[in-house]
Order: C-alpha cells, then structure tokens, then sequence
C-alpha cells in the first residue's frame, strides 16, 4: 500500500508483525487489536517499552485479543485485509505525523492513531487494566518533546530537508483528488514546501 511509503523501518516492522499475529490468531482481517499486538512485538521501540510499563504485556494481550475476537487453531493462510478501523487508525498515524513535521510515521504515531480511533485494541488494554486516555497522553507528550529536541527544531522551527528554510513559514498544502479503479474518489493532502516545492508528505484527507 502506497500508504506505507512514509513509515519508518520500525513502524513497517510492526505492520508486518500484526499481520504475523493475525495469521497466528486464524484471523482473516487485521484489526486494532493486531495492530496493538504489532508495537508489542516490536520490543525494542519505546511504545512498546511505554505499553509494558502501562500494563499491557504481549503474552497478556495475546489473551485478551483471543477472548475479544476469538481464535482459530488452523493459522490462516490467505492474505488478510485491514479492518475499516485499522485503515483509520493508519491514516490518523500519517495525519499526526504531518502535522507534527515529521519525515517518516514511526511506531509512536501508530500507536497514537491506534488510540484515537477507540477499536478493540482500546478494549484489549482497558482489559488490562491500563488507562488508555493516560497512555495517549504518554505517548502524546513523548512525540511532542522528541520533535522539540530534534537537530532540525533547534531554532525553534523545523526546516526543508531540501532547502533549509524554516517550515512554519513556509509550509503548505494542497488537497488533490484522486479515482480508483471501482470510481471511488478519495482526497489526498498533500504537503510541501512553498520555498522550493519540495514534496513533504501525503495523508488521506
């Protein structure tokens, strides 16, 4: 999906990671939950690390999905497609990131877009006994003070990696249209900057 064109190694990985949960379950759409189990098995990434400290373990969580949505033995062997929600939850990861300035969504914008769209993954954690509004203001936070202390914020404003202007000025956007193959429209932002016309990014609108 040309939707995973901006996400960073880890947040593929976690992807990729739902989908391995999601056969594993026998399950034939990835949801939240899969998702929600995705970051987990991504370890070593502080939203995982951020999710373990709230209370929700893999193996935990593990359960809890099974008790949600059930669980067939035989592992699935088709190819399984997002959920409604889960596509949701991916696009807000793609809208936080841009709106943040960010150059790639990472795992904690996925998180973020997770939270947001109140799925089964939510369910799954209040399950656990984890304070799912608390959480995404973590996650909120962390996301807020990483961008703040990054080289290019410095000076108090993120710039184009082309030119190097400061893009709270010159950032901007565009809303294009585009048509699939069954005739369904969708609108797409598209970010960029207005110094040199360097493409920024692209979010479902």
């Amino acid at each position: 999906m040309a939707v995973f064109d901006r996400f960073s190694v880890r947040a593929r990985n976690a992807v990729e990671l739902a989908e391995s949960e999601t056969r594993r379950l026998g399950h034939h759409r990835i949801g939240t939950e899969h998702l929600l189990l995705g970051l987990l098995s991504e370890g070593d990434s502080d939203e995982a690390q951020a999710l373990k400290a709230a209370g929700a373990t893999l193996d935990a969580a593990r359960e809890k999905v099974a008790e949600a949505v059930g669980m067939n033995l035989d592992p699935y062997e088709g190819d399984p497609v997002f959920t409604a929600r889960a596509k949701r939850a991916i696009e807000r990861a793609s809208r936080f990131s841009l709106q943040r300035l960010d150059e790639h969504v990472g795992t904690e914008h996925l998180l973020l877009g997770v939270l947001d769209v109140e799925g089964t993954a939510c369910q799954v954690l209040r399950g656990l006994g984890v304070d799912v509004a608390g959480l995404r203001r973590t996650i909120d936070i962390e996301v807020t003070v990483t961008d703040t202390d990054s080289p290019a914020a410095l000076d108090g404003s993120p710039r184009c990696a082309n030119c190097g202007q400061g893009l709270t000025t010159v950032l901007s956007h565009r809303v294009l249209a585009a048509t699939d193959e069954a005739g369904t429209r969708r609108d797409f932002v598209i970010a960029f900057c207005s110094a040199c016309g360097s493409s920024l990014g692209a979010s479902p609108a």
